[in-house]
């Protein structure tokens, strides 16, 4: 293992070791890497990723999967029309951790109305969150990543008179009781060919501990019914929430000897899982859900990357340069 070290040391240069954070103690997306057992629908159509909700559609006696597993694990939302005898209107595709609803008004969509409601338990602060995205967009139309957070509660109701309890509208209007405490939203524009890393900072508006968290992840303009477009899709690989600690200096390290790279082979002593390289522009140019022993980095040519891994010691990241 000495002898990897010092292999280390001469074949790679590391950048800001001391980046290794530990997050053991910070709130995280539930399932963000979505490699739980999916579930049936809540509403009966389909699957979801465990600790999600998904759009697909049961309404007027129509059934549509709008939100679909992919072979290599990642979550595949496709809008997609809804009606029947050529009556009808394009559904949203999204994925949500609280509750999807909608009314849908064949007649006059722009009567139309849908959304989220509720959301998660949630105590603390992240300061960004950021995803693995892909997406295909057949027609100019505009997909969404949104967080917000929140204390107290907000009762409304629908088009058609059902209840609505912290409905999306109602919270980032601070409705009822409810106080946004912070909230984070990025347009998705055009195609994204390759898996790319986005990064959304949160925004906050008060210095409280909010209660309650909500995330949507939409491949549609769910907001603007109209505006939905037929087949656009949104892929989602992975989810995280990221921390910051201005005050704490407090950083730990890998082991030592924990991971060493020679000759473009990545050396792991230890357990990980959800091992992900990204390029200095943030496209992420290699992932392994669950690394084994060595893992070979020959596809990747000269220059400065940034490796996130997760272990016992929780979510850590780091820069490396391959020579």
């Amino acid at each position: 293992m000495r002898k990897n070290l010092l292999r280390l040391l001469c074949c790679i240069l590391i950048i800001n070791s001391s980046a290794f954070c530990c997050y053991l103690s910070a709130q995280s997306i539930p399932n963000g890497d979505f490699s739980a057992e999916w579930e049936t629908g809540y509403n009966g159509v389909g699957k979801q990723p465990a600790g999600w909700k998904a759009s697909n559609v049961s309404q007027m006696g129509v059934k549509k999967e709008l939100v679909t597993r992919s072979s290599d694990g990642s979550v595949l939302l496709t809008n997609q029309f809804v009606g029947l005898f050529g009556m009808g209107s394009n559904a949203p595709a999204y994925i949500s951790l609280g509750t999807p609803w909608v009314y849908a008004n064949i007649s006059d969509i722009s009567k139309s109305d849908g959304g989220t409601t509720g959301g998660i338990e949630f105590t603390h602060r992240p300061d960004s969150i950021v995803g693995v995205f892909k997406r295909k967009a057949v027609s100019e139309e505009t997909a969404w990543i949104v967080l917000y957070l929140w204390k107290g509660t907000v009762v409304s109701s629908s088009p058609d008179d059902k209840e609505l309890i912290d409905n999306e509208k109602d919270v980032l209007a601070e409705n009822g009781s409810v106080t946004l405490i912070g909230k984070a939203e990025y347009e998705i524009k055009g195609e994204l060919s390759d898996w790319t890393r986005i990064s959304v900072p949160i925004d906050y508006y008060s210095d409280e501990i909010p209660e309650k968290m909500n995330i949507t992840l939409s491949g549609a303009d769910y907001r603007n019914r109209s505006k939905i477009k037929e087949n656009n899709t949104l892929s989602v690989q992975r989810v995280d929430l990221v921390y910051k600690d201005p005050v704490s200096t407090e950083k730990i390290s890998l082991p030592a000897g924990s991971l060493s790279i020679v000759d473009n082979i990545l050396y792991l002593d230890g357990n990980y899982n959800n091992l992900a390289v990204y390029a200095m522009d943030g496209k992420l140019v290699f992932h392994s859900r669950y690394p084994g022993e060595t893992v070979s980095l020959s596809s990747l040519s000269m220059g400065v990357y940034t490796l996130r891994i997760e272990g016992r010691e929780g979510v850590q990241t780091m820069k490396f340069r391959i020579r």
